[in-house]
């Protein structure tokens, strides 16, 4: 049990806002790399509007920022 709760990676069974962070972290994953970057940053700005304060989708958000070019929102990320 304390393994699949390790990090958040491993959502319990019934944890139902953990398997949602998963399945966006994967859509995400699909747009950007297809390149598709205004949906990639769709997804992750949706995201941590509906699960706020979550570190490992507000790291996630501001290495893309970084990324794209938006130093200035990767900045207030971190």
């Amino acid at each position: 049990d304390q393994q699949q709760q390790m990090f958040g990676l491993f959502p319990k069974k019934n944890d139902r806002r953990a398997k949602y962070i998963i399945v966006c972290f994967e859509i995400f994953r699909v747009h950007q790399r297809s390149q598709d970057f205004r949906n990639a940053y769709s997804i992750l700005t949706r995201l941590n509007e509906k699960v706020p304060n979550h570190p490992m989708i507000i790291s996630r958000l501001g290495r893309f920022c970084l990324e794209i070019g938006k130093k200035v929102e990767a900045i207030s990320l971190f």
